[in-house]
């Protein structure tokens, strides 16, 4: 619930992600189940610090309660992870 961010805000807030120059390319989906970012960098040790920024001032909480409560995936994998969200196949609604 601290990192909801309603659907209208959901391309103002990427901006925000991005307008430091770390994170080359950002998007939100962020619904009553799941908050997820996908973002693009060169390079991503500085973007997931960035990230990690966004939600810190987003939420309010500290890094170190953020970092045991979310996953991150890369690559191949968050791509594979994105094509099973956009398609229902990962869906938390039964």
């Amino acid at each position: 619930e601290k990192l909801a961010i309603p659907e209208s805000e959901w391309n103002e807030q990427s901006a925000l992600i991005t307008s430091t120059g770390q994170v080359e390319e950002a998007a939100i989906l962020s619904t009553c189940n799941r908050f997820e970012i996908y973002f693009a960098a060169s390079d991503p040790h500085e973007a997931n610090a960035r990230v990690m920024e966004f939600l810190q001032e987003r939420s309010g909480l500290p890094v170190s309660v953020l970092r045991r409560n979310i996953f991150m995936l890369e690559g191949d994998d968050a791509v594979w992870h994105l094509m099973r969200v956009a398609g229902g196949l990962d869906s938390l609604v039964g």
